[in-house]
């Protein structure tokens, strides 16, 4: 279903978003092993935060699970020149979880509020499909699910108040 695509898209729109160079967003993935990965890219030193990971629900929503044109005929694309396409499409619903874990409750609340805002008031993503040996480039939208929660309760923790997330 080339869910990877949109993984990488995703990833790639929000990377663009923070300013420090040496933050990487890790995509879903790298976010099953996130702390594995860190330990093992900085020879088990001390995780240094802020870290940022975007994982995927497993389950993928499909709009429409039935028989309709847009599935069977497919959708006509245009492409460079005189050619177009006809893709198979099957309009889907991903869901993404995004964690930033920070030091201090307030980075933590600067990250989420930049994210926010710019989720908000840019929320086209583009998809770069590989389609018939020709790049297609797909837009979706990204919609912010409320509520969004501070959630540092989470079991990775060797003692309260070690980061935030």
């Amino acid at each position: 279903m080339a869910v990877r695509f949109y993984d990488d898209a995703l990833c790639e729109k929000i990377q663009k978003w923070i300013r420090d160079e040496n933050l990487v967003v890790l995509g879903p993935e790298e976010s099953r092993y996130l702390f594995q990965i860190r330990a093992d890219q900085t020879q088990d030193k001390p995780l240094k935060l802020p870290l940022i990971s975007l994982s995927r629900n497993t389950d993928v929503e499909l709009d429409f699970p039935h028989k309709k044109p847009l599935s069977f005929d497919g959708k006509m694309i245009a492409a460079a020149g005189d050619y177009s396409y006809q893709i198979d499409a099957i309009p889907m619903r991903l869901q993404y979880q995004l964690d930033i874990y920070t030091r201090y409750a307030a980075e933590g609340d600067e990250y989420m509020r930049n994210f926010v805002f710019n989720f908000v008031n840019h929320p086209k993503l583009l998809i770069h499909l590989p389609y018939n040996n020709a790049q297609v480039t797909h837009t979706a939208n990204v919609d912010i699910l409320s509520p969004v929660s501070e959630n540092s309760d989470i079991p990775q923790h060797l003692f309260k108040d070690q980061f935030t997330r």
